[in-house]
């Protein structure tokens, strides 16, 4: 079977689903793809965290000082308004997800500025209030930054690690050995990755040595999900059939998909 390069190969929608022998679930690591408006999303996704954070801070002020009754229409504004910028660390997590290829670091990604904007409206609704209720205020503001940094410094190490596996990826594509295979298990574990159901799959694929099995978990949408007897193929490192290989669809073939996509559908409020 002839190479394909990185390039030729499609991306993250238009490949799904995803397998792995060595991750699960969110983890699942694919090669980037783009373009991506990271930055851009991220700095507008931080900037309307900031009000957020002083909206939040002078609701729950005003209510304890027992004000007027507008301000539980201000609590009504500000849950609305919350919409706002929860969209937008969605749109960054999707954003990153171009860029890593891994939807579990792309969330740390997307929560660095959520989380710095709303320490920054924190504090600016700290020194408004002033006085010994504006410096317990203050303290708040001081745990979203060390939270912050903890998620950079998470976010960080998922970067280091997605790039080591893009790098094993772009090899196992470039130098490694296709070889045809069938899908001979799914089972479906009544699990989702935000609205993407989870299984683990079984794939034969024939060796030297005979018919060698694998087993990998496997994120997809419902629409997308194959059945057993599905046409893959598995690559290896040439010479030998090691568990870490990797799975793809036979793209030269045409996939069989279940047609009850329904059954895959997560409940509402799960």
């Amino acid at each position: 079977m002839a190479h394909e390069t990185v390039d030729e190969l499609p991306g993250w929608d238009e490949h799904l689903p995803h397998f792995s022998t060595h991750e699960k679930g969110d983890r699942i690591t694919t090669l980037p793809f783009g373009p991506s408006l990271l930055t851009f999303f991220a700095v507008v996704s931080g900037v309307l965290y900031v009000p957020a954070g002083v909206g939040g801070v002078l609701f729950f002020h005003s209510l304890a000082q027992r004000e007027s009754h507008f301000v539980w229409w201000l609590g009504v504004l500000y849950i609305l308004y919350t919409f706002l910028p929860l969209m937008l660390s969605d749109i960054t997590t999707d954003e990153a997800t171009k860029v890593v290829g891994q939807r579990w670091t792309a969330k740390r990604i997307a929560t660095v500025p959520a989380l710095a904007g709303t320490g920054l409206g924190i504090l600016g609704a700290a020194i408004w209030i002033g006085g010994p209720t504006g410096g317990w205020v203050a303290l708040a503001a001081a745990a979203c930054g060390v939270i912050a940094a903890i998620v950079t410094l998470s976010a960080w190490r998922g970067i280091r690690y997605t790039q080591r596996r893009h790098a094993w990826i772009s090899w196992m594509r470039r130098y490694g050995t296709r070889t045809p295979g069938f899908l001979r298990e799914v089972k479906f574990l009544s699990r989702w990755i935000d609205g993407k159901p989870v299984f683990t799959v079984v794939v034969e694929f024939p060796t030297e040595h005979g018919a060698q099995r694998v087993t990998a978990s496997m994120v997809t949408t419902t629409r997308r999900v194959p059945r057993a007897g599905t046409a893959m193929v598995v690559t290896h490192r040439p010479g030998t059939t090691g568990a870490d290989v990797l799975i793809d669809l036979d793209h030269t073939r045409q996939p069989r998909f279940d047609p009850n996509s329904a059954k895959y559908t997560q409940p509402s409020g799960n």
